[in-house]
């Protein structure tokens, strides 16, 4: 049992995360701020190092998603860092806001009596030396505050570097996974915690974590499978798309309400998030009517929203036919018209034959499955026999196996 382990839990419940999830930009005073105004008293961030050694917030290595900078966050001093308009990528109330440093937030945090946890996000191959710096200025700057902030990481290097230079803080191990070890390394860290995604959680993971004086804390309490689901949809697509057409790199989009990325749920915000790190040609949101445009090769949805998506396009064809018999019904002159535009209605019909389209490959499984519409004909069923036949000779499985292999090794 570690010398946590004993200690009464100081902090409250519920979290913060990066200051106020997405209702304002992340990891900012801003965000701090309209947390506290929803009643939080505990919030989260991201800690990591200038390039000259002062502790700032960001989550990502590289600026591009969350600044107006370019590069590796890691590789800028503080300087050109604070002059950095990190609020206005989530939209234009909060044009200017800076990057705020661990200092300025803990002023925040200790003046209003509100409960801090620092997640060390390390620019990668410095990370025992940044758990070091933010251990230590958290330790010199809470010294004289009853409650400590919770220092955690998914880097094992990070916490050893924390534990070296401030033993006396909590720390909590971040597990994507349960790793090899796990428990052990958390133990030897003498963590007060342990935080999983919630649904590693079953109740022998937590018995081992009781039983070493641990707390089992989690994190993305909203369905994040949900967003990994997406993420493995749009690499099936890229790839198959790939196998049958021949494109080198399908460009990929994710159907949502508008192109910014501060549009849709928490789910499809973070499905973006995975795509973009996900090594796929990312084009980023589309809407509704990209689909027809072409605008990507691949549209990622949840089966829901695209079946709500085909039966609505299904609807408006029918639509579009009955409107064009009524009219060139009307009268004489209208069905004379009707006579001539004929072939050109012709024209029209065939290149939206839905039986030209038929076939929708189910994706995920052990073997090659194509279903066809329960409404398909002798010409439509060989369509989509046809498309069956294409993926086999295309190695569809082989291709999807190896990708998905890839993207969880992090190889791509």
């Amino acid at each position: 049992m570690n010398s946590h382990s004993a200690r009464p839990w100081p902090y409250p419940r519920w979290v913060a995360h990066r200051g106020a999830g997405t209702l304002a930009p992340e990891n900012t005073l801003a965000a701090f701020r309209k947390g506290a105004e929803h009643g939080y008293r505990m919030f989260e961030c991201d800690a990591k190092l200038s390039a000259d050694g002062v502790v700032f917030l960001m989550h990502d290595a590289t600026l591009h998603r969350t600044t107006t900078g370019h590069g590796i966050g890691g590789d800028k001093n503080w300087h050109q860092l604070s002059q950095l308009d990190a609020g206005s990528w989530h939209s234009r109330n909060f044009s200017g806001e800076p990057l705020p440093t661990l200092a300025n937030v803990a002023q925040f945090c200790i003046r209003n009596r509100y409960f801090l946890n620092i997640e060390i996000k390390p620019t990668p191959g410095i990370e025992y030396k940044t758990g070091e710096v933010v251990a230590r200025e958290a330790a010199q700057i809470w010294q004289h505050e009853a409650v400590q902030p919770l220092l955690t990481s998914f880097q094992v290097d990070a916490l050893k570097g924390a534990f070296k230079a401030a033993p006396h803080l909590p720390r909590g191990l971040l597990l994507s996974s349960l790793t090899e070890g796990w428990l052990n390394t958390a133990q030897s860290l003498e963590c007060c915690a342990v935080v999983c995604f919630y649904a590693l959680w079953t109740p022998e993971t937590v018995k081992a974590v009781h039983d070493a004086g641990m707390r089992c804390l989690s994190y993305t309490v909203n369905d994040e499978w949900v967003a990994e689901h997406l993420l493995q949809f749009g690499i099936m697509g890229s790839v198959l798309v790939s196998s049958i057409e021949g494109k080198q790199s399908p460009s990929v989009g994710l159907l949502n309400i508008g192109e910014e990325d501060i549009k849709g749920n928490e789910v499809v915000k973070r499905a973006a998030e995975l795509l973009r790190e996900s090594g796929l040609n990312f084009y980023g949101n589309v809407e509704g009517d990209d689909i027809y445009k072409g605008t990507t090769d691949v549209v990622v949805c949840d089966g829901f929203v695209g079946n709500v998506a085909l039966k609505a396009s299904e609807g408006v064809i029918r639509l579009m036919g009955g409107y064009l018999k009524e009219e060139f019904r009307r009268n004489v002159f209208t069905s004379v018209a009707g006579l001539i535009a004929r072939p050109v209605i012709n024209a029209f019909r065939n290149r939206i034959d839905p039986r030209l389209y038929n076939g929708a490959t189910l994706l995920g499984l052990r073997g090659i499955v194509v279903k066809s519409h329960g409404s398909a004909d002798q010409f439509a069923y060989r369509i989509a026999i046809g498309r069956a036949v294409d993926e086999a000779r295309g190695g569809v499985l082989n291709h999807i196996t190896e990708r998905m292999s890839a993207i969880q090794e992090g190889i791509v």
